[in-house]
């Protein structure tokens, strides 16, 4: 991970040897990691919430309450992963 952060935030020194464009290409890349980090955490989020009410049989409240949100908040998480009936 170390290594991997190291490649993504350059140094002070790589920052100033850089052109506009390249920081520009930069700041633009950095958002779409963002971005993609973010939809990637809320799909396993999802899948996670389902298979604790799925498989393990937790509640909606109970969920809810464990992760400090209201049961609705905790289903819409799971709902694109439910099991269909």
């Amino acid at each position: 991970m170390e290594a991997l952060l190291c490649t993504l935030v350059p140094t002070d020194e790589e920052l100033e040897a850089m052109s506009d464009e390249v920081l520009i290409a930069g700041i633009w890349r950095s958002h779409h990691l963002v971005q993609t980090a973010a939809e990637i955490h809320a799909a396993d989020r999802g899948r996670r919430v389902a298979h604790l009410h799925d498989r393990r049989g937790w509640s909606w409240p109970a969920i809810g309450r464990h992760f400090g949100v209201d049961q609705a908040t905790a289903y819409r998480w799971a709902k694109p992963h439910l099991q269909r009936d």
